[in-house]
């Protein structure tokens, strides 16, 4: 096509769009459907991958909250299905004694499911990932959580807890996030 004719295509297909008052959403692939029936040349399209590209986002707005370096959240994090980060850190980077452990992971958890937008956290999610980690104390998980009350607040009873972080969780997280990269980079 030559560059008048695609000058002229182009303000053709512009014009129909305004004229449709489309919402701003729905204008790139108006824009593309128009473009493609009115040109010889269609228009290549590219999926990103939303998931990837989703969980970058999410490092890099969990390493701006916490206030650390974004490889050490992405050495710490990794990402399920639908592009949450959840903690992948090595067991043996957390602390020994179990209840301290669910506490930790809880952190971690928390932080990861909230930077990605999610309002609060259930106390299942939590329980999942401390038995993935074998740090799962089942006669004493009720009990890590309400020790660790000063850094999160809590809703519901029973299975229907859930935990939002409070600063002070906020901050402990991010102390969490440095010893663990740390104890890391020893290795």
């Amino acid at each position: 096509m030559k560059p008048e004719d695609a000058q002229r295509r182009l303000a053709e297909v512009l014009h129909i769009l305004e004229q449709a008052a489309l919402p701003a959403d729905l204008r790139p692939v108006a824009f593309q459907c128009l473009w493609n029936s009115l040109s010889e040349v269609p228009a290549e399209t590219s999926t990103p991958e939303p998931a990837t590209e989703l969980a970058t986002d999410r490092t890099a707005s969990l390493a701006k909250r916490l206030g650390v370096d974004r490889g050490a959240v992405a050495d710490i994090y990794g990402q399920d299905d639908e592009g949450t980060l959840v903690p992948k850190v090595p067991s043996a980077s957390l602390n020994q004694a179990k209840l301290a452990a669910t506490q930790e992971l809880a952190l971690l958890v928390c932080a990861g499911r909230q930077v990605g937008g999610e309002a609060s956290t259930s106390n299942k999610v939590i329980k999942q990932v401390c038995d993935e980690h074998g740090k799962l104390d089942k006669a004493n998980f009720a009990k890590a959580l309400k020790a660790g009350d000063n850094y999160w607040m809590t809703t519901g009873t029973g299975q229907s807890k859930m935990l939002k972080l409070r600063q002070p969780g906020w901050e402990a997280a991010a102390e969490l996030v440095k010893r663990i990269q740390a104890h890391t980079d020893r290795k």
